[in-house]
């Protein structure tokens, strides 16, 4: 994948762990195939990862955007990026592809932690076996072909560029010409670029800090839960944006305790400093897109 350049006639978007919520998914999409006939302007969404996996909606919501990615449907550019549970989606299937049989090791593996009840692979695996197999085959090579991460780049001086990746921005993602797939990153086993990449927590007190691109860059990640009312967070003088705003505690859940407010966060991009705008989905004011409750 080539990186993106900002344009004065492209917009772009970013959202990210939706977590098979497909209503907010789907008013967001539609909002936005809308505005694209209504104003005439190109519209890019990028998907940061973890569309799958504790909300209903998964596989749908999977497909769809498979489907716009290909030009296949809408009015908008679709850019899909790769989070810890697409990951995990692809290592399974493509080990079940490999041995005709999960991987039933005793112990969780990169190629069976998706089972774990914590992660809710096995719903979504349900769901995507009532697929038909040429369709099946379809969302497989979409995931083997994921990008990595996204940079979405300015020429203009004291101008912003953005890198977007679903949790920890790689070191060299300003400089690097070419940006992994995720199949070449899980067939070479490079634990540590997922590690990183995909599975980094910033509230992890062992990891206290980011290592972020020079000033001029700012990241998206997602993957944290945002402990804010805002839906959001700027951190690291204002160079990192995170954007879970907690999907996944949307599904219903009796056990859930977690004080963090259920929304979605759909950032729209700007090179100029001070433009950037974010926007909140599922919050009090939108009840009628909330799914399932928590305590």
């Amino acid at each position: 994948m080539e990186k993106l350049k900002f344009d004065d006639n492209m917009n772009y978007f970013v959202i990210s762990d939706l977590h098979g919520q497909g209503k907010i998914y789907n008013h967001i999409v539609d909002n936005l195939d809308k505005q694209a006939v209504e104003k005439g302007q190109p519209i890019t969404l990028i998907i940061n990862g973890d569309i799958i996996d504790r909300g209903p909606d998964s596989i749908e919501m999977l497909v769809d955007v498979m489907e716009r990615a290909k030009g296949m449907k809408g009015n908008i550019n679709v850019i899909m990026l790769p989070g810890n549970h697409e990951e995990m989606m692809y290592s399974s299937l493509k080990y079940f592809k490999e041995h005709r049989d999960w991987d039933r090791s005793k112990t969780l593996t990169h190629s069976n932690v998706w089972f774990n009840p914590a992660n809710h692979g096995t719903e979504t695996a349900e769901h995507f076996f009532e697929l038909p197999p040429e369709k099946q085959v379809e969302v497989y090579n979409f995931l083997k072909d994921l990008p990595l991460y996204c940079v979405v780049e300015t020429t203009k001086p004291n101008y912003n560029s953005y890198v977007i990746v679903h949790a920890c921005p790689p070191r060299n993602a300003m400089s690097c010409n070419y940006i992994p797939t995720l199949d070449d990153i899980v067939s070479k086993s490079q634990l540590q670029v997922l590690r990183e990449c995909l599975t980094y927590r910033k509230d992890d007190n062992s990891n206290v800090n980011v290592s972020l691109p020079d000033k001029g860059v700012i990241t998206l990640i997602g993957h944290t839960p945002v402990n804010s009312e805002n839906g959001f967070c700027l951190t690291e003088n204002k160079k990192l944006l995170m954007i879970d705003g907690g999907c996944a505690f949307m599904a219903a859940n009796p056990d859930a305790h977690i004080m963090i407010k259920e929304m979605a966060t759909l950032v729209k991009l700007s090179d100029k400093p001070g433009e950037t705008k974010v926007g909140l989905y599922g919050d009090e004011k939108s009840k009628y897109m909330r799914q399932g409750n928590r305590k």
